[in-house]
């Protein structure tokens, strides 16, 4: 028995998934709105035509045809006409496939989100951690903030705010309406009911979170999330202390025209923003939570 034939609509969501860019950056990309598109990748509603056309205008899709063709072509006479059109000898790689440089549209979010990074470890007064910012993509990610080594990401909550400082600074920028954490698992393509055992090699923010939370509690789904929504504040309450969010915007900035960044010219965006004594975390109430989730860490290891 023949295999059942893939539609056009199935491959056009596989296109989607196996894009470098998320769905959501894809949405805005192509100008749909993005709970269509959510619905449009559930197989709940189709497209309109207008609505493929700009689809098929950012991922680079072409309609090709791959076999015989299933009805009986008209009678013809005379001789055999010449195929027309010249002849492909070199794929064209989409922008989003290969691309060099992060798209115009999605240049400034991006930045945004990776300013949240790297302001989490402003924050923390983490300096030596703190590798370098590169906005040049490569097969896993748009841009990356490296650490130099993995000193003060050893302690769950830190791991855990630094990974959802991203999609915050992001939601933040774009003033996105309802929870910016419920958009980042959205985004993320998880919910809360099976997005606490992810694969160890997903390297997505909010995967990384859940795990940081495993740590701690890996016994108790219900504890993940309450660890999970207790960072999601403790970021909100970060960027919101005075100075933050200004740091966040001054190295978005630079970022913006800019593909690399060192820790030290990072560091000193950083510095001249804030403009008052760091890390800011050395304040008690500050200093107290580092204490308790250590203490917690150090019992559950």
């Amino acid at each position: 028995m023949s295999a059942r034939r893939m539609s056009l609509s199935d491959q056009v969501r596989r296109a989607i998934d196996a894009a470098a860019a998320t769905r959501y950056q894809i949405a805005k990309a192509a100008g749909v709105d993005h709970a269509v598109m959510s619905r449009f990748m559930a197989n709940k509603v189709g497209l309109s035509t207008k609505t493929l056309d700009a689809l098929a205008a950012v991922l680079d899709l072409r309609v090709r045809a791959g076999g015989p063709v299933r009805v009986a072509p008209p009678a013809r006479r005379g001789p055999k006409p010449k195929s027309h059109g010249a002849k492909i000898t070199k794929r064209q790689l989409t922008r989003w496939e290969n691309p060099k440089r992060i798209p115009r549209i999605l240049r400034r979010d991006t930045a945004y989100h990776e300013a949240g990074h790297a302001a989490i470890y402003f924050f923390a007064g983490a300096f030596g951690d703190l590798g370098f910012i590169d906005m040049r993509p490569d097969k896993a990610n748009w841009a990356r903030v490296h650490p130099d080594h993995a000193g003060f990401q050893s302690a769950p909550h830190w791991r855990a705010m630094l990974s959802l400082a991203g999609p915050y600074a992001e939601n933040r920028v774009e003033d996105k309406a309802g929870d910016w954490l419920e958009w980042a698992l959205e985004d993320a393509g998880m919910e809360w009911n099976d997005c606490f055992a992810p694969p160890e090699d997903d390297n997505q923010d909010v995967a990384i979170a859940v795990r940081a939370a495993r740590t701690c509690y890996p016994k108790s789904w219900r504890r993940v999330r309450q660890f999970v929504l207790r960072m999601g504040r403790w970021t909100d309450e970060c960027f919101n202390e005075p100075g933050m969010w200004r740091v966040v915007e001054a190295l978005a900035e630079v970022l913006c025209h800019k593909d690399h960044l060192e820790r030290d010219q990072a560091w000193e965006i950083m510095e001249r923003a804030y403009g008052a004594e760091w890390p800011p975390c050395l304040c008690p109430r500050w200093r107290r939570r580092n204490r308790v989730m250590l203490t917690r860490m150090l019992r559950h290891q």
